[in-house]
C-alpha cells in the first residue's frame, strides 16, 4: 500500500511531526552559557525556543553582512585594481575640486 504524502513535503500521511511543523534539533552548550539563556528567557518573558531562534539568527544574519563586506572589500579595498581611477580622470577631478570654494 502507497502512503500518500502529507502537507510537508516529502513526508508520508502516517508521520506525525509532533505539535509543530518547525526543525527540532538539540546541541550541547556550556552550562554558565545556558544559565545566561535562561535569565534572559526570565527576563524578556519569552520562551527558550524565542532565545535560541534570536540568538540563531542575529549570528546568521552577522555572518552573511561580514561576506557582504568581504566581498565588497575585494572589490572596493586598498590595492584592489579595480579600486584605481584611471590616471586622467584622477588629475581633472582634483583641478576641478581646487576651483571651487569650500
Amino acid at each position: 500500500m502507497a502512503a500518500e504524502t502529507g502537507p510537508v513535503t516529502g513526508l508520508t500521511s502516517w508521520y506525525n511531526p509532533g505539535y509543530t511543523l518547525r526543525m527540532k534539533t538539540a546541541v550541547s552548550i556550556p552550562d554558565r552559557l545556558f544559565g545566561r539563556a535562561e535569565r534572559v528567557k526570565r527576563r524578556l518573558r519569552i520562551s527558550r525556543s524565542e532565545v535560541y531562534q534570536r540568538a540563531i539568527e542575529a549570528f546568521v544574519n552577522n555572518q552573511e553582512d561580514q561576506s557582504v563586506t568581504e566581498r565588497l572589500n575585494k572589490v572596493y579595498g586598498a590595492g584592489s585594481e579595480e579600486n584605481r581611477l584611471d590616471s586622467l580622470l584622477d588629475r581633472l577631478q582634483c583641478a576641478s575640486i581646487s576651483r571651487e570654494d569650500w
